[in-house]
């Protein structure tokens, strides 16, 4: 199959340039579900517009599909050009200070941010099914942010976490407002952020290996043929359950434990080297927990975000 490629002004910069939002779409020959994936939103999180780059070259070698997919590999061109030193930094608009994504309760006028607010609901708010595609720490387990009123729509993802949020739990970001949105229609969508990876990882294996995660999330529904394989057992927990864990320590952290790893309150999960004294303190839990990342920051002050987790109360 080809897809359609359409592309969307987004900006045009100082250079003369513009930056384009490029769309793929892919139609079946059969009716079906309308199903939308973007990846890329924060800048820093590449991983999801490499796995929709070898979606779509996979999907170029089948014959058909059943229904409507559209693609979005780089949902933000603004926020991966924003690099530093050879960090990409775009997780935040750099004039506001605003996260790229919960810019979306506000999509009118012609900022940059209403634009890309806009551009994206536009594309994505006639599907029924939506998936974000992000990244999480340095390493991660990858998990799953679902609405409640998803239900298994998203389990054949792969993921060992599903963290699902309602109405009380809305912060603005792009599935959430999508939801809203058809919520006033009167029309029902399934929408998640996934967090398929950790920042730092495009590993060909971890790219592979959720490609086929991708694939079988596709096959579930039956847009894709192909053979259903078993589901992984999925932990579905609210998300109050979900924190940021923040440091009581200064120095050089670090890591006694893993991602995915279950660490019982008060064992010792990380360590801390105080430059100025030459000691190492110990990093404790405060309660049972397992982190779902660790955080980018090897050199840390005290409050500093070292990971987020989750509690088992």
């Amino acid at each position: 199959m080809q897809p359609i490629i359409a592309h969307y002004k987004l900006q045009k910069l100082v250079s003369g340039d513009t930056l384009h939002i490029t769309s793929f779409t892919f139609t079946g020959k059969q009716s079906g579900p309308r199903v939308y994936l973007q990846g890329n939103l924060h800048g820093p999180e590449i991983f999801g517009t490499a796995l929709l780059v070898k979606l779509i070259h996979y999907l170029e070698t089948v014959s058909d599909i059943q229904g409507t997919l559209t693609i979005v590999p780089q949902a933000n061109p603004i926020g991966v050009q924003a690099q530093t030193y050879g960090m990409i930094h775009g997780r935040w608009n750099a004039q506001t200070g605003n996260d790229w994504n919960r810019i979306f309760s506000k999509t009118q006028g012609d900022g940059i941010e209403a634009v890309l607010a806009r551009t994206l609901i536009t594309l994505a708010q006639d599907h029924d099914v939506v998936l974000d595609i992000h990244t999480s720490g340095t390493h991660a387990l990858p998990h799953a942010y679902v609405s409640d009123a998803s239900k298994n729509t998203f389990d054949a993802l792969g993921c060992a976490y599903h963290i699902v949020y309602g109405h009380e739990d809305y912060y603005g970001a792009f599935d959430e407002t999508l939801l809203k949105i058809r919520e006033t229609q009167g029309k029902h969508i399934s929408t998640a952020t996934w967090e398929a990876s950790s920042h730092i990882s495009l590993h060909e294996h971890d790219l592979e290996e959720q490609l086929e995660h991708l694939k079988q999330f596709l096959i579930s529904f039956g847009m894709l043929e192909g053979e259903k394989k078993p589901l992984q057992p999925i932990k579905k927990i609210a998300m109050r359950k979900v924190r940021w864990l923040t440091s009581p320590k200064a120095g050089y952290i670090t890591w006694k434990k893993s991602v995915g790893e279950l660490i019982q309150k008060s064992e010792q999960y990380a360590h801390v080297y105080e430059s100025w004294s030459g000691k190492v303190e110990h990093l404790c839990a405060p309660y049972t927990m397992t982190f779902l990342s660790l955080g980018t920051l090897q050199a840390i002050s005290e409050g500093h975000v070292i990971g987020k987790i989750v509690v088992d109360e």
